[in-house]
């Protein structure tokens, strides 16, 4: 009898639901985009009732073009966008505020409060001070509407959904999630009090942790099911790390969607943290915890979105290689500094700029300069990482919207000196998740997993080591450029 589970992937842009076989194989799947919201400048929310309506209409679409293996579904698993924070009344589940999103800035001048507490912060969480993560957002939502905590909840997105799956029952969420928080002692895996009382969160909103092959709860969706369990839950880019089989210490993978997460398993070991690299959770199973370090981007595709819907520059994504085969950047530098900058500068006010226009430039060399912008910033994170381990990075597994685009997966090979792996069609958070729920429910192991079949695409450095020095020196000059702005 063939099994299958129902996985959701709640990213910043949409929802996706996908039906997954025992083999690894998706199925089916569905996405429905969720409504972009920008209050004001750098505010960025999400409507999280629009979040929650959507995954059941995904997952209702997908039950009905799939009738006939409805009796076949086991589980149901969930990845998400971290750090995004939602509050919500006990009662009636009621969102008290919009989620904010990880890419908001409001909380900049909180986090600045805060920064003489930092070093006592990133020792226990392996975390900067930084409106990023989730816990000044907390502060703020409790502030502005002088709310009781014995009467709401808090939860990044994953907490959110499976508190609604559950019928309110289960108020919960995994490990690597409650990592990306400021609220969680990444040694002691558990929340912890000091932190709690420098941000003024109280522990009775925050829910319980789990480890991500637990039972999190189970659901009916809405009697559209037999109960079945929720289980393999853990936020995108680690999972989208387990599903690379980034299972050696040193390996490293980066997600290119929205922003970007540079990930590198260190292991049982939390290393020293270096200028731009936080640490956090990689998995917590029942069996191990493993450590990582990340480089963190806050704008990675989102700079081409906002080329081709802000500026009309293009029309469809799908134009992108044609342009990068025809043209190059001539000169020009996008600094996509549009939320701040995150790895290695961590600057919360830097700003956006398009520099080294001149009077040749076209909208093609602006177009091709913002897609070398994402590489640009992988070359950053993989220097940094390099770094902090006294060591190379001969491969990086890549996953995320960015794979579509050769030419960028070539120039990150070419900046990196690294050979890019990239795992054809398929969707890597989701699958991270998917694997973690079949090792939950007993009927994989990772070794298992590991032997699942992949098809891989290879690009190889090829890149003239002048043009590629001349290219790396025009990008430093523009950060440069940024950096001072910002000091001065």
């Amino acid at each position: 009898m063939k099994q299958y589970i129902l996985t959701i992937d709640q990213s910043t842009t949409a929802t996706k639901a996908m039906m997954i076989d025992a083999n690894g194989k998706i199925v089916d799947t569905v996405s429905i985009k969720h409504k972009q919201i920008y209050p004001q400048k750098g505010w960025v929310e999400r409507d999280a009732n629009e979040i929650m309506n959507n995954v059941y209409k995904s997952l209702e679409e997908l039950l009905n073009r799939n009738k006939e293996v409805k009796d076949h579904i086991i589980a149901l698993s969930i990845t998400n966008q971290r750090e995004t924070t939602v509050v919500w009344e006990t009662h009636n589940a009621k969102p008290v505020h919009n989620a904010i999103v990880w890419q908001c800035r409001r909380t900049s001048d909180l986090c600045e409060q805060l920064k003489e507490k930092e070093e006592t912060i990133t020792a226990k969480t392996g975390l900067k001070v930084d409106p990023y993560f989730s816990a000044t957002k907390i502060k703020w939502i409790f502030d502005k509407y002088n709310l009781k905590p014995e009467n709401h909840m808090f939860g990044t997105i994953e907490s959110w959904l499976i508190y609604n799956l559950t019928n309110k029952k289960n108020h919960v969420c995994d490990h690597t999630n409650a990592s990306r928080t400021l609220l969680y002692n990444l040694k002691e895996k558990d929340w912890d009090l000091e932190l709690l009382d420098i941000f003024g969160v109280s522990k009775e909103i925050l829910p319980e942790i789990k480890s991500s092959d637990e039972i999190f709860g189970y659901t009916t969706l809405n009697g559209q099911l037999k109960e079945i369990p929720i289980i393999g839950v853990i936020g995108d880019s680690q999972a989208s790390l387990f599903a690379q089989h980034c299972f050696e210490v040193g390996q490293t993978k980066a997600t290119i969607g929205t922003g970007s997460s540079v990930l590198m398993n260190t292991g049982e070991n939390v290393l020293k943290k270096a200028t731009g690299i936080v640490n956090t959770l990689a998995w917590s199973l029942k069996s191990e915890s493993v450590y990582a370090s990340e480089a963190i981007i806050h704008s990675s595709t989102d700079t081409l979105n906002w080329m081709r819907d802000q500026l009309g520059l293009f029309e469809d994504d799908c134009e992108l290689n044609e342009i990068c085969e025809t043209y190059d950047a001539n000169g020009v530098s996008v600094v996509p500094a549009f939320v701040g900058l995150g790895n290695p500068y961590w600057l919360a006010d830097a700003k956006a700029s398009i520099q080294g226009i001149s009077r040749d430039t076209n909208k093609y060399n602006i177009i091709c300069a913002g897609v070398e912008s994402i590489a640009f910033q992988i070359y950053d994170a993989i220097e940094e990482l390099k770094d902090l381990v006294k060591t190379s990075v001969p491969t990086i597994h890549i996953d995320g919207g960015g794979i579509q685009n050769p030419c960028l997966m070539q120039l990150i090979a070419d900046l990196c000196e690294s050979e890019v792996v990239i795992n054809k069609g398929m969707l890597l958070s989701a699958l991270g998740s998917y694997c973690i729920a079949m090792i939950g429910l007993g009927l994989k192991t990772k070794s298992e997993l590991q032997n699942m079949h992949k098809e891989e695409l290879i690009f190889t450095p090829s890149m003239d080591e002048k043009v590629r020095k001349e290219k790396i020196n025009t990008w430093k000059n523009a950060i440069e450029t940024t950096v001072y702005s910002v000091k001065h």
